[in-house]
């Protein structure tokens, strides 16, 4: 094969692949690696007085705690086994790895508009993060993280279960 063949199949090979990746950018929203801001949530102050508090994307463990008593859903992201052992009672399993078929199915019993807090075990883990950016991915823009994680839930003697519980 010649050079001037060899230059022009190469050419129309990087030709089709700037055409398909621009009409796949037109069809498909870009992937984020952080979630967006999430939409404001007003809970009332700690100590009882009107005066409201606006929660961000990271939450408090007293946050946290507010909002478990609300009833708000919880979503563990980190490994089966360890949600197994031991996991925020009433939370749903929700790891990074189960959106490699897409968006879980146990994502579609969740209301896209209500809140929800995500956590993993804290500190340096960012499983949360990664599973509320594919939420947010998916429509949920209220999704708030446990900064603290589920240590610190432990540590509080907050309530915890253990089992499949919300696992699919």
């Amino acid at each position: 094969m010649s050079l001037s063949k060899l230059v022009q199949r190469a050419s129309t090979l990087a030709l089709v692949g700037v055409v398909v990746g621009a009409a796949h950018s037109i069809v498909h929203d870009p992937i984020k690696l952080r979630p967006d801001a999430p939409l404001p949530l007003t809970v009332p102050a700690a100590n009882g007085e009107p005066s409201p508090q606006v929660l961000g994307l990271e939450i408090t463990l007293a946050q946290g705690w507010d909002l478990f008593g609300k009833g708000v859903p919880f979503v563990d992201a980190r490994r089966s086994e360890d949600y197994e052992a031991g996991h925020i009672e009433g939370a749903v399993w929700i790891a990074p790895e189960s959106f490699m078929g897409g968006v879980p199915e146990v994502a579609n019993f969740l209301d896209r508009e209500a809140p929800l807090v995500i956590y993993c075990t804290g500190g340096d883990c960012d499983a949360s993060h990664n599973v509320a950016a594919m939420l947010n991915q998916a429509g949920f823009k209220r999704c708030h993280i446990l900064k603290e994680g589920y240590p610190a839930w432990v540590g509080a003697g907050y309530p915890t279960a253990t089992g499949k519980g919300g696992m699919p």
